[in-house]
């Protein structure tokens, strides 16, 4: 059975920095023996047809690109669960954003935020994710930085409607 695996690159490619053509890390990653390697968008999305490690991309990574770059792995099964289970309920998609962390947390961490001064802001951590509610989107708002200088591990965030675009490649 194949195992579909997504990485996510924090932090290349946006506002013109830490570019990496997504065409050229494919090549690489194809040549470094890793098989049927997909994009999604610029912004870091990869998807594998079978099982790989945060190292190992990274490390491919960064010899090729002279780049430290985050990665977090993600199995399909897990972001269909992500998607499917979405505790701030019925809202526009364009308000939701998941942040995907390199490792569970425990809320604890995040118990000195105070959530009142992000209003209408408001998140949810749960193990390694945090689901994110920002009605007025994620450019407009300080609470995913505060998340994450307290976090003791990589987070990156993708919007509810890439996530969902994501786990429509599974299959395709």
């Amino acid at each position: 059975m194949t195992v579909t695996t997504v990485a996510f690159l924090r932090g290349i490619n946006v506002g013109g920095h830490r570019k990496i053509k997504m065409s050229e890390l494919r090549d690489v990653l194809e040549a470094a023996g890793l098989g049927r390697v997909r994009s999604y968008i610029q912004s870091g999305n990869l998807l594998f047809d079978q099982r790989v490690t945060d190292h190992q991309i990274s490390d491919l990574i960064s010899e090729h690109f002279a780049l430290d770059v985050p990665v977090i792995i993600r199995e399909a099964s897990s972001l269909r669960h992500v998607a499917a289970r979405w505790p701030f309920g019925m809202l526009p998609i364009e308000e939701l954003h998941v942040g995907f962390l390199g490792e569970a947390c425990s809320d604890t961490v995040l118990a000195e935020i105070d959530s009142a001064a992000f209003l209408p802001d408001r998140y949810l951590l749960e193990g390694n994710q945090l689901y994110l509610h920002l009605p007025n989107g994620s450019a407009k708002t300080r609470l995913p930085t505060a998340i994450e200088r307290r976090l003791p591990t990589p987070l990156t965030l993708r919007n509810l409607r890439t996530v969902n675009a994501i786990i429509d490649l599974f299959d395709a």
